[in-house]
């Protein structure tokens, strides 16, 4: 599943990256990779930017950056 589709509040292992290697360049550099786990934290109206917590750090991500981020 893709963590766009997810509801706030669940906490999930990142997958893998669906796009291209610039997007998995940018997540990366921010710590999001295969094997991480993470929480969504909130997800803004009007395709509004992602909210997760990675560790102790709260990351915004936009809308298509987060559904490129398969998750389980």
């Amino acid at each position: 599943m893709r963590l766009d589709t997810l509801e706030t509040g669940r906490k999930v292992r990142v997958v893998r990256i669906n796009r291209g290697i610039k997007a998995a360049q940018q997540l990366t550099e921010m710590g999001i990779i295969p094997g991480v786990e993470l929480e969504l934290l909130a997800k803004h109206p009007l395709r509004g930017p992602i909210v997760i917590k990675l560790g102790n750090t709260r990351i915004a991500l936009g809308r298509r950056l987060a559904g490129s981020i398969e998750v389980e």
